[in-house]
Parts: structure tokens; sequence; C-alpha cells
């Protein structure tokens, strides 16, 4: 797994938090899990890789009894802080090493499986989910698939984004690279931000690694340990079918079998 950088410190987390994950897409998430979690009789969620807690205290909202995890303390501050009023749960715990007690329905990741980059830790987690759900419990995981970068060969060129809220731009800027031995994406990132128009330091990322993950490696993956692929959507709608150009994310459900 990547190593927490300076992404993930209390002084970035807010902008990358507020700016690059807008409330309309969070929306549009949490009414894709709410389906989900209604079709299988969800009503207990544990969030590994919650971040600042954005889709668990919207579950908790809707009455979801909800834990959250994540490896920066700087997150789980923010998320305990947001979570002052509602009946939801955050611990700074690395989900390769989960020490939850209890049982859930449903374990949920949103974004974070992808930075396991070894088969073990994969394998380490997806074991700790199954321990940690009831009887055919569901497992949803949502991943980047960057396959359209990988066909066109954009994955190893320069990027740059710019996202702007309020007063506040941030600029994103770097170099991707693709490691085809393990699937990786690997990228080398620049953060500039502003402030009216006064420039802050400028941020600059260790490197950080996804993996890039297909639906026959989960499938294979979810044998391995104890569950059952149930569907594969192309983004957070329930009619988004998987694609090789267009798919914005690669989720995944899966049931515990045993």
């Amino acid at each position: 797994m990547v190593k927490k950088g300076t992404l993930y410190s209390k002084d970035m987390i807010l902008w990358f938090d507020e700016l690059c994950t807008p409330q309309i897409k969070i929306d549009k998430e949490i009414k894709f899990l709410d389906t989900v979690f209604r079709k299988y009789k969800v009503k207990k969620v544990l969030d590994i890789g919650c971040a600042t807690g954005r889709h668990a205290i919207e579950l908790a909202k809707k009455g979801y009894i909800v834990t959250g995890v994540d490896a920066s303390k700087a997150a789980i501050n923010i998320a305990k802080e947001r979570a002052k009023n509602l009946d939801v749960e955050f611990y700074q715990q690395d989900m390769r090493n989960l020490r939850i007690k209890g049982k859930y329905d449903a374990v949920m990741s949103m974004g974070t499986f992808q930075y396991l980059t070894t088969n073990d830790d994969c394998i380490k987690v997806l074991d700790s989910c199954n321990k940690l759900l009831k009887k055919n419990g569901i497992l949803l995981i949502s991943a980047q698939p960057l396959w359209a970068d990988l066909i066109s060969g954009n994955l190893g060129s320069e990027y740059k984004a710019v996202y702007r809220k309020g007063n506040k731009k941030l600029i994103m800027s770097g170099k991707r690279e693709f490691t085809p031995r393990h699937n990786w994406a690997i990228a080398f990132s620049e953060y500039h931000r502003f402030l009216e128009k006064k420039a802050l330091p400028v941020i600059k990322e260790r490197v950080s690694v996804w993996r890039i993950f297909f639906p026959e490696e989960f499938d294979l993956l979810f044998r391995l340990t104890g569950f059952k692929t149930l569907d594969f959507y192309g983004d957070a709608k329930i009619n988004a079918k998987l694609s090789a150009k267009n798919s914005k994310r690669l989720i995944v459900i899966a049931q515990k079998i045993f």
C-alpha cells in the first residue's frame, strides 16, 4: 500500500476533500449505496478507508449504523468532528490490520482498495472483511479503472487538473507511468494552492501507486477468500454497465458464502 504522504496531512486533506470531492458526487454515490443496501437488507455498515467520513456520515443520516476506519489520523479527526451529533464511530486503523469488533451486514471500500498493490495485501484485507461480515453479508468495492487511459496510452503522459471552489483554487499536475508487471499506475504529483490570489506553499506528494484492477481479478480474489461475485457496475448507477472507454468507476458487489 502507498505510504501516507503530505496529501494526507491536516494541511492538505481538507483542500483535497473540499475541492476534489464535490457533494453532488457524494449524493450520487449515497443514492447508489442506499439502493444496494436496501436490496440486501443491510443495516450495519463498516466503511474501510473512510477518509474524512463523508460517505459514512451521509449513510448514518439515513439511519444506517456505521463504523469508519482510515489510516490517516488527520482524516479521522475531521470525520469525528463532522459526526459529533450522529451515531457513527471512527477509528484510525490500517485496513490490512483491522481490529474492529462485531459483525456487519456490509463492508464497503469507496476508492481505497486500489492502493493494495500486492495480492498478499488484497487477500489479507478480504479475509478480514469476511470475518467481520455476518452470514451472507455484502462486500462493495469501488475502484478507479483507468482503462481508457491505458488503451489510449495517456497513462504514461503528463497530466494537469484544476479545481475551484469559492476563493480557493487547486492545481494538480504531474506525470503517470504504467508498470505492466504489476498493473500499477504510478503518479508523481505536485499540488499548487491559491487562497484568493495568494499562492500557498507547493506540496510535492510522495510517489503514489494505484493498482489497476480488472473484473476477473476481483472474481478470483473473491473465490480465494470466501466470496462470490454478484454484480459489476461502470459507475455509481444501477444501470451503469462496464465499458472499456466510458466506465467512470469499477464497482463490484460480492457476497460472503463461507
